[in-house]
């Protein structure tokens, strides 16, 4: 039978959530990476450029229970992020300041008792922002409903909430309306 190896190792509790394909490390772009806890980190693609690729390199410090919930790589300006409990914040990219490697991040997104579930970086010309619930429904709403602000804040609610029996968002997408989600 065919065998399936590991490309990397890895730890216990650790999975991979997103893979991408780099042709050129050198090219002029930047991996935004966000975490469940609210932060969020940005970093040259030059800087994940190294000798041997059979080892891991850390992409960014976590504290506690943080995880990394999106990882893009990017040239485009704008971020959304979406919260469990419906908040979104939309702000400019360079609010998060490019650092190395090695350096943590700095805070995405004021969150109460509540976590992220997307970070995305997107193009104004796209139309739309959809929302996908626990509940099996979603919910879509032109970008121009919503307001650019700025880095740390707590954002807006993009959906209203059942006290008996609330909806929490599973995930966001910024897409146009030509675009299908599967």
């Amino acid at each position: 039978g065919k065998h399936i190896s590991n490309i990397i190792p890895l730890s216990d509790g650790e999975k991979i959530i997103n893979a991408i394909g780099v042709y050129d490390f050198d090219s002029d772009k930047y991996i935004t990476t966000f975490t469940k806890n609210g932060m969020v980190k940005r970093t040259k693609l030059i800087d994940y450029k190294v000798l041997r690729y059979n080892k891991p390199i850390k992409a960014i410090n976590l504290k506690d229970d943080d995880m990394v919930v999106d990882v893009t790589i990017s040239d485009l300006s704008n971020v959304f992020i979406s919260t469990s409990l419906g908040y979104g914040l939309w702000y400019d990219i360079n609010e998060v300041p490019v650092v190395g490697i090695k350096a943590a991040g700095v805070k995405a997104i004021s969150l109460k008792d509540d976590y992220v579930v997307s970070g995305i970086l997107f193009d104004v010309a796209s139309e739309y922002l959809t929302i996908l619930t626990d509940k099996g429904t979603a919910k879509r709403m032109r970008l121009t409903e919503l307001e650019k602000t700025s880095r740390a804040k707590r954002g807006i609610l993009l959906m209203k909430t059942i006290k008996s029996n609330p909806s929490k968002i599973i995930k966001a997408y910024i897409i146009n309306s030509k675009n299908q989600i599967g």
